[in-house]
């Protein structure tokens, strides 16, 4: 994988090709230079068009340019070319396709008949070395963006589940993979047992689960491998994205090997424990015309959505594997079927599900499973506090910097499960809300903490939409004001060394500038004091290094007066806090 980041030019075009290919889809590369003026009017001689990629699926053409920019200036580089890419897809939309447009645009004769239904053009990016965080890519309608991680996911996915990665790829451009088949679920046939009206999910805050119909049967892994989707959490564009469509792992290659090597060795295995789907609105219970009852699952991509189960059906995805298992071989599935026409209910409930599953597991991340529940309505302090860290992850400064993802693929510079339980203190809502009855001088003093610096008052911090956003509000001037007080520090964390000499890398030290965010709320600070008391720690804190000019890292971990990555947030916190009025060693707290 490393080797594949490492091609340039016409090396990565092609094995970018390769991988397309593998997929199970016509990929053109290799297209040429083109200049403008021979495909439209009205652009001078020096002006040309290239195109990576041409993939045509039925009556759409899929456009690509991929890039491995890594010189000094590859943001701006990589935006300016992202920019080229959308102007000359604009320019290829606005075109009367025709046999001469194609073989302008690079398409050999012999291969213009593939083209000859293309009635739409979508367009995608791939850029190998940055990640969303790295890069200002706005979006753009019918074009999707491959980051690093995205493309080393689908070459991953293209050598493990080869063409069965082809319908995941599509799903991207959201293109409709309808055809005029459908599988029918007999008793006779699939085993199918139904049980109706049940309640599958336990009460939340609110009691609106629909009641739900269970089916239960067994098919060939190979009749629905090509309808099959995964809620995933690598087909979101970013955890930071607001959607709860997706939201299991990605596919572990290690585990599908396993899976393959060890038990899919005899056409005649079965595994003993069922997957669990989701089915669409679209499938039905009905009669056929013999008045025999079956289950109607439409051949059409999301028709099927696994909840559980992934890596046990996708094992069976790989050509070698099905020339063993064969065609009738059977895996057993438990369907559920929501008893409502919206979808927007089914998916809800979906994730509801998935949340259900897993919480007292340890296959998906807390953190993962509270974004869930955040969206999903929970007031939970720690879903709270999840959703804040994840939007102030998307905001300029802090991109990318604390490491919320699932599988790890952009783990940020500080990881967030501690920092979460750390800020889950401020956002209990019930603890809140019972600020408007203070009373006690210390309890309003909270009060005018939590009103000055979230700037709302308790009324408004009692909504938890209102709460995330004043919450990530604060946060993000809170840590800048650390910045600011530190310049040294910051840039030493910023600097992508090897090894850091600041304790700003470890997740404990930031969990104590949030405990003593806390205490400034507590305190009934407003900005201008929390700046002062910053620099008082400053002060402080040189005075006990005994140094009088700050041209380095303040805290450093090696000097046993600091704390380290062994240093709890509370006595992080009690050392900064006691550093605002005299020096103090972390050995002393």
């Amino acid at each position: 994988m490393d080797k594949l980041l490492e091609l340039k030019d016409k090396e990565l075009e092609k094995a970018g090709a390769s991988i397309f290919r593998a997929i199970g889809l016509d990929c053109f590369y290799d297209l040429g230079q083109v200049p403008l003026k021979k495909i439209t009017s009205g652009y001078p001689e020096n002006q040309h068009l290239e195109f990576d990629y041409m993939i045509p699926e039925d009556k759409v053409c899929l456009i690509g340019e991929i890039t491995s920019r890594t010189d000094t200036d590859t943001k701006k580089r990589i935006e300016s070319k992202y920019d080229k890419f959308i102007k000359h897809i604009n320019i290829i939309k606005k075109l009367e396709f025709s046999d001469d447009i194609w073989q302008n645009l690079g398409i050999k004769q012999e291969s213009i008949r593939k083209f000859r239904n293309i009635q739409s053009i979508k367009g995608f990016f791939i850029t190998t070395t940055k990640e969303r965080f790295d890069l200002n890519l706005p979006k753009v309608e019918d074009v999707v963006v491959f980051y690093k991680s995205d493309f080393m996911r689908l070459s991953e996915y293209s050598q493990n589940i080869g063409i069965w990665t082809r319908n995941y790829f599509f799903n991207k451009f959201s293109l409709d993979h309808r055809t005029n088949n459908s599988i029918s679920i007999y008793e006779k046939d699939h085993q199918l047992i139904r049980s109706t009206n049940n309640k599958i999910s336990k009460k939340y805050e609110d009691d609106d689960a629909p009641l739900s119909d269970l089916y239960t049967f067994t098919i060939s892994p190979y009749e629905i491998l090509d309808i099959v989707h995964v809620y995933r959490q690598d087909e979101l564009p970013s955890l930071h994205d607001s959607s709860i469509y997706n939201y299991q792992r990605p596919l572990n290659s290690d585990k599908l090997k396993e899976i393959r090597k060890n038990l899919l060795t005899d056409c005649d295995f079965i595994f003993p424990s069922n997957i669990l789907v989701i089915l669409s609105k679209e499938c039905k219970y009905t009669k056929d015309g013999n008045d025999n009852f079956y289950l109607h699952i439409p051949k059409k991509y999301g028709s099927i959505s696994v909840i559980d189960g992934q890596h046990r059906l996708f094992s069976y995805a790989d050509e070698d594997i099905k020339s063993i298992m064969q065609n009738d071989c059977k895996i057993m599935v438990t369907a559920v079927s929501f008893k409502t026409e919206v979808q927007e209910i089914i998916t809800k409930f979906s994730a509801r599900v998935f949340i259900e599953i897993n919480i007292n597991q340890t296959k998906v991340e807390i953190a993962h499973l509270d974004k869930i529940a955040y969206e999903l309505g929970s007031n939970d302090s720690k879903a709270i506090a999840t959703k804040i860290i994840v939007s102030l992850n998307t905001r300029e400064k802090f991109r990318g910097f604390f490491g919320i993802a699932s599988d790890k693929t952009n783990k940020g510079i500080i990881e967030s499960g501690i920092i979460i339980d750390t800020i889950k203190k401020i956002t209990n809502i019930r603890k809140i809300k019972e600020l408007t009855k203070a009373r006690v001088n210390k309890t309003k003093l909270k009060k005018d903490g939590y009103e000055k610096l979230f700037s709302s008052t308790i009324a408004e911090l009692s909504e938890r939409d209102i709460l995330v956003e004043k919450g990530t509000i604060l946060l993000e001037r809170y840590f800048n004001y650390v910045f600011s007080s530190f310049p040294q520090d910051k840039d030493e964390l910023k600097s992508k060394k090897e090894v850091f000499f600041t304790s700003f890398i470890y997740s404990k030290f930031w969990c104590g500038w949030i405990n003593l965010l806390i205490i400034f709320i507590e305190e009934g600070l407003h900005w201008d004091e929390i700046k002062q008391e910053l620099n008082n720690i400053k002060k402080n804190v040189m005075t006990l290094l005994e140094i009088t000019k700050y041209d380095r890292p303040l805290f450093q971990p090696n000097n046993p007066k600091i704390p380290d990555s062994s240093s709890s947030p509370k006595k992080v916190g009690e050392f900064l806090n006691k550093n605002r009025t005299e020096s103090c060693s972390i050995q002393d707290v």
